[in-house]
């Protein structure tokens, strides 16, 4: 049988429902819940601009090697991927 474990409800919860913490917790909280979720957006274009520009600016024994932007691409594709997920949770929280 999977186990799985009880924190994993509650971020499946805060995610179906971010406007619930904003809702129900204090400003601290609050303050450390919107810049983890504004963190995530702002890799999604920090990522992916980083690929590029290392490659075009680095000096040829600085550039990163083929495993490095394989690597790269993987956590920018996961950083969008929550950006974009985030964004649309957040508007149907606002719409509901």
């Amino acid at each position: 049988m999977l186990f799985i474990p009880p924190t994993f409800y509650v971020s499946y919860s805060l995610l179906r429902n971010p406007s619930y913490v904003l809702e129900t917790s204090t400003r601290a909280q609050s303050f450390l819940f919107m810049t983890g979720f504004s963190g995530g957006i702002a890799m999604a274009l920090y990522c992916p601009l980083m690929l590029p520009m290392n490659w075009r600016f680095l000096p040829p024994s600085a550039r990163p090697s083929p495993l490095m932007l394989v690597l790269m691409t993987i956590v920018s594709a996961f950083y969008i991927g929550y950006a974009c997920y985030s964004i649309y949770m957040l508007g149907l929280s606002w719409l509901l």
